[in-house]
């Protein structure tokens, strides 16, 4: 009997996952380019939509994942240079201090309702690490009753 072998390895955090929808956004003075692979995720964001300017942007790619279990509430960890955010297997963000870019994981079960109202602004207070507002903002996200922040360092 012979194995089926893959010989590519696997794409276990979806690096290479088409993201064909993109627009850009205008948020708090930061210009930001969202690439996706659901165009339903960018319905929500066309009223921040602009042209670009040609100045320095952030970059969202944002991964739809078809994961079904329920939000949690969410958990900061904060190693430099990256912070990540979960809140459970279809919430999963990570941004990158140095590139700056931003990296989410959304399962299916958020809807329209969950994406605006807590989605985007975790997404865009993340936004405001990016500008150097780590402390501030971050604190702040981890100050809420529903929310633990871990430093790598403190764990």
């Amino acid at each position: 009997m012979r194995a089926n072998l893959h010989t590519e390895p696997p794409d276990l955090f979806k690096r290479f996952v088409p993201t064909p929808y993109c627009a850009n956004l205008r948020l708090d003075h930061a210009e930001v380019l969202v690439q996706t692979n659901d165009s339903s995720i960018l319905n929500f964001l066309r009223e921040y939509e602009t042209q670009s300017s040609g100045g320095r942007q952030f970059v969202w790619k944002v991964i739809r994942d078809n994961v079904r279990v329920p939000l949690l509430a969410p958990t900061v960890i904060y190693h430099e240079p990256v912070t990540f955010v979960s809140m459970g297997p279809s919430c999963l963000v990570a941004i990158d201090h140095e590139t700056p870019e931003l990296f989410a994981f959304l399962g299916t079960v958020i809807d329209d309702s969950d994406f605006r109202v807590r989605i985007f602004p975790l997404l865009r207070e993340l936004s405001w690490c990016l500008l150097g507002k780590h402390t501030e903002k971050l604190a702040g996200l981890a100050g809420s009753s529903d929310m633990a922040a871990v430093s790598a360092k403190d764990a």
